[in-house]
């Protein structure tokens, strides 16, 4: 099963209700029992090619690689992610931890104020580093 850590708002998931601590047992038709990260990422990357403009799409890819030690891959998808919703603190955190992840530290910590200038909850406030 995938674990919702924290669903995006303006999301699918977001609009459906899901939680944190939630668990997926489908993505379409797909069951994702025994799916590991490499399978999510190719549907991922798929979700990515049919719908470039998505931000968050971009931002599960770039977190997918994040997860995957792809640090570099991380960047760049997040890099798009933030472009097409900078508004968003979860995806400005992501970009802040994949920067110090490749080294790139001053942006890093750039993203992470950007991220808490932009009000998340309280609660969330010490998920971002």
């Amino acid at each position: 099963f995938v674990k919702v850590v924290s669903p995006i708002e303006d999301t699918p998931a977001f609009r459906a209700g899901l939680l944190p601590g939630d668990l997926i047992v489908r993505l379409d038709d797909t069951p994702v029992k025994g799916m590991n990260l490499n399978d999510a990422v190719k549907m991922l990357e798929k979700a990515h090619e049919l719908r470039p403009l998505d931000g968050y799409i971009a931002d599960s890819v770039g977190w997918a690689y994040f997860r995957l030690q792809r640090y570099k891959d991380a960047a760049q998808a997040l890099e798009e992610a933030v472009l097409l919703t900078p508004g968003n603190w979860t995806v400005n955190d992501h970009l802040g931890d994949a920067y110090w992840r490749v080294g790139r530290k001053l942006e890093a910590r750039f993203q992470w104020k950007r991220a808490l200038s932009l009000d998340p909850e309280k609660e969330d406030i010490p998920k971002i580093t």
